[in-house]
This record gives structure tokens, C-alpha cells and sequence, in this order.
């Protein structure tokens, strides 16, 4: 998964200097998804998803433009909203759903 999130984002693989960031974020993302799903273990169709959305956090981290935008009459400044890293590791609803096809459902027999 390490290359794979490298190439997305453009990174050498011989680049190591943000190997231990992609892979804390890889640990996170992949706990949430195996408790999203009640998975004991990841499995390989699940990777990508992983992938994906490591590789949209450290995107979203590297955007340095702090100004959305400027109007100048009756000058209106609107900033960037940093979102917080657990706001970042969180699940959407969209994610959600595409996860509900691997979660596992619990039968209670009565």
C-alpha cells in the first residue's frame, strides 16, 4: 500500500521522509474500516479504498492557500476551513455506503 500512496501523491519511492506519516495514516484508516465493516483482517478488495483515502488526507494536509477567496466591495475574505485530523480519518457518508457491500452481518436466530 506504502508505493501505491507514494504514487498518487507523486512521491519517489526512494523517498522515505514521509513513509511514517503514510503509514499512521494507513493503521488508522484501515482499523476504522475493519470496525466499519466488522472484518477481522483486511481484505485485498478493500486496499484501494484504503489507498484512496490516505492518499486525500495527506492531500488535503498539503494545501498551504489559506485564502478561499476576496471580494473587494464592502471587502469580504473568506479562509480555507482546516479540517481536523480526526475530521480527516472520519468516514463520509459516501464511504460508507461503499463499504456497506464488504460489512458483515450478524444473524441472531430466535
Amino acid at each position: 500500500m506504502l508505493e501505491n500512496i507514494k504514487m498518487l501523491l507523486g512521491i519517489s519511492s526512494e523517498d522515505t521522509s514521509k513513509d511514517n506519516i503514510i503509514n499512521y495514516y494507513i493503521r488508522t484508516i484501515t482499523v476504522k474500516v475493519l470496525r466499519y465493516c466488522k472484518l477481522e483482517s483486511l481484505i485485498t478488495d478493500l486496499e484501494p479504498f484504503v489507498e484512496n483515502k490516505v492518499a486525500l488526507i495527506l492531500k488535503s494536509q498539503n494545501t498551504n492557500s489559506d485564502v478561499k477567496s476576496i471580494q473587494r466591495g464592502d471587502t469580504t475574505i473568506n479562509y480555507n476551513d482546516q479540517k481536523s485530523q480526526f475530521e480527516l480519518t472520519e468516514l463520509t457518508t459516501l464511504e460508507k455506503e461503499e463499504l456497506d457491500k464488504y460489512k458483515i452481518r450478524k444473524v441472531k436466530f430466535i
